[in-house]
């Protein structure tokens, strides 16, 4: 028989699958976040909604995080994520799904297309834990950016990059950089760059 703790670990499990579907998880990042059984969890999504959940393929591109305006979707919502973890706590549900929210919030009022899904954002995080990616402080304005392994140490973001170019076309001096300052990406400083991105977005 089971105790009130165990009963009460369980019914925690579930309100997690509950608010982790409700932001549009699919059933096997649930299983994994929750430790509840995929099978129990397609009953439970029937249940509560009346519907079969969503099927396909969970992501698994390290490229789709590099372009355009998922690039800039996915390094904000990184600068979230790492603000909620700050002690860099394994992957969990709790932690996650509130990163997520803090994200799609302040997205939201920019007024711009959506591209990053739940499901990506764990897969985002699973990519960075397995160092495929990096999350990579901009050399000019120390902002949180998604890079590729191969930009470690020298990126620069969208926003900084073209101060330089305006300066150094302005200086004549190809490898100027301005001044370093302490900032950090905020959502108005996102909808000014993305709607200057180039409209290459996968």
């Amino acid at each position: 028989m089971a105790t009130s703790r165990e009963l009460h670990t369980e019914l925690e499990r579930y309100h997690s699958a509950q608010q982790l579907f409700l932001v549009g998880a699919r059933v096997p990042i649930v299983s994994e976040l929750t430790q509840l059984s995929p099978w129990l969890l397609r009953k439970f999504y029937v249940d509560s909604t009346g519907e079969a959940p969503a099927r396909g393929p969970i992501p698994s591109s390290v490229e789709w995080y590099l372009i355009g305006l998922n690039h800039l979707q996915s390094s904000l919502f990184l600068q979230y994520y790492m603000s909620v973890n700050e002690h860099h706590q394994p992957v969990r549900a709790a932690t996650l799904l509130l990163a997520y929210q803090l994200w799609y919030s302040n997205w939201n009022s920019t007024g711009l297309k959506k591209t990053l899904s739940f499901d990506r954002a764990w897969w985002l995080i699973k990519l960075i834990d397995s160092e495929q990616i990096k999350g990579q402080s901009c050399r000019v304005c120390r902002s949180i950016f998604v890079v590729g392994l191969k930009r470690v140490g020298t990126y620069r973001c969208p926003a900084c990059m073209k101060k330089s170019l305006h300066y150094g076309s302005r200086c004549k001096k190809s490898n100027y950089l301005p001044p370093r300052e302490k900032s950090s990406i905020s959502v108005s400083g996102i909808a000014y760059i993305s709607s200057r991105e180039s409209s290459s977005v996968s």
